[in-house]
């Protein structure tokens, strides 16, 4: 994996943008790896051209974090460019000598000290803007170009104008508060790449979900051969007396690793602070259109939450992270057998909005299917066909069964209701 190197001075060919942190000499000036400032003429001379009325003896830094993006003209001005203001007059006279300076002061004793200028990570400031002596600036925030920034700027918000105020909130409350737990500035290089699909989605409901997961410690990875046996059991705690007396979901899963059309790329589990609480399985399956074109789709089930980690998101994240996984290996659709209410917020449509049936025209009511891609269906009808994998001998699932610790079995109202709508159909 090829990193961009933050010890470089212009990372890029044109030489227009200037990882500042390799240029700075001035002691109070701190820059974060990754923040560039860019202009046209001379980036490399940031300290000497945009740092204003420096002196380092005066006692006040200028911090700027990671990750920050510095458009060009933009001033940062220092404390000693204040007069005093204590006084009847601001006029500097001791700088000028004479009689001047030996009736006055020293200069800099006399300046007042509004403290450090500190810019937080991945901050945007626009062209031509003022930032003034003391302010600070929060992570995420966003300044307009032409600005002139007087006061402090509130992580995730958009300032713009003279004086700068506030526009807008970027994000809701909540987005706000998982991102400044995130911190994804401070992730390694490599987890920071792989992170980048996130932090650069648009779909900021699913970034939230994500989020979530992520800080509440859930981690995904592919399906070992050495998790089976603890798979079946989740599995079968997740199913018991869910669709039936009992349960025949983990022998299901059991065979479908056995057979040509599992898909192990995409069997998934999920950890909660590494404990096992999550399991998804897929297969081939197949549609066939009316002029008996053929062509694969997925299908996956069972996908299995542990009951104590349910509605905690566990399950979206599985199904989001395949799909992504899908996607890249080519596939167009996944077409499964669900309860609507529990797949519609991920995507899911009837299989009667894309005219996919099975047998001869019959769409039932539990025939779910997520396009892929936009063209992944074109108004044919198509015939769909379950993996065999998928096909089980209920006798065979009880004696499996036995293989597992005792449990009760129970006939619950949930059982009914998955029968009306597992054997209910649409009509077109």
């Amino acid at each position: 994996m090829r990193i961009p190197d933050a010890n470089v001075i212009f990372p890029d060919e044109y030489k227009t943008s200037c990882f500042l942190k390799n240029v700075i000499t001035a002691p109070n000036i701190h820059v974060g790896d990754y923040t560039y400032y860019d202009d046209a003429d001379d980036p490399a001379g940031f300290e000497k051209n945009n740092v204003l009325f420096n002196d380092p003896e005066f006692g006040e830094q200028l911090i700027i974090g990671r990750f920050c993006q510095i458009a060009s003209g933009v001033k940062f001005i220092m404390g000693p460019a204040n007069h005093r203001l204590s006084s009847v007059t601001a006029y500097p006279f001791s700088v000028f000598g004479g009689a001047w300076t030996e009736n006055t002061p020293p200069h800099l004793s006399q300046l007042p000290h509004k403290g450090d200028t500190v810019v937080g990570n991945d901050v945007r400031i626009g062209r031509e803007s003022v930032v003034m002596p003391g302010v600070r600036i929060g992570d995420g925030a966003i300044i307009a170009a032409y600005s002139v920034v007087a006061r402090d700027v509130p992580a995730y918000t958009v300032y713009g104008g003279n004086p700068a105020r506030l526009l807008k909130n970027r994000f809701d409350a909540e987005l706000t508060d998982l991102l400044l737990r995130f911190r994804w500035w401070e992730l390694p290089p490599e987890a920071l790449a792989e992170t980048l699909p996130l932090l650069c989605d648009s779909d900021l409901e699913r970034v939230k979900q994500t989020l979530r997961n992520r800080l509440a410690g859930l981690a995904l990875r592919n399906e070992r051969p050495e998790d089976w046996d603890a798979v079946e059991l989740l599995i079968r705690d997740a199913f018991w007396n869910e669709h039936v007396p009992g349960a025949s979901e983990p022998y299901l899963a059991h065979r479908m690793r056995r057979h040509p059309d599992f898909v192990p790329e995409l069997s998934m589990v999920a950890e909660l602070d590494g404990k096992l609480v999550g399991s998804i399985l897929y297969t081939v399956s197949t549609l066939t259109a009316e002029d008996g074109t053929v062509k694969k789709c997925l299908t996956f089930g069972p996908i299995a939450v542990h009951p104590d980690d349910q509605r905690r998101g566990v399950g979206r994240a599985l199904i989001e992270k395949t799909f992504e996984k899908a996607r890249e290996m080519g596939y167009e659709s996944v077409v499964i057998f669900g309860h609507p209410s529990n797949y519609v917020a991920r995507g899911f449509v009837s299989g009667l909005r894309v005219n996919v049936c099975v047998g001869d025209g019959y769409f039932p009511t539990a025939l779910l299917v997520k396009p892929l891609t936009d063209d992944a269906f074109d108004g044919r009808r198509w015939r769909f066909s379950e993996s065999p994998a998928c096909e089980i001998d209920e006798r065979e699932a009880e004696e499996y069964d036995k293989r597992f610790p005792p449990k009760e079995k129970k006939t619950l109202p949930c059982q009914e209701e998955f029968f009306i709508y597992s054997h209910s159909s649409m009509h077109p």
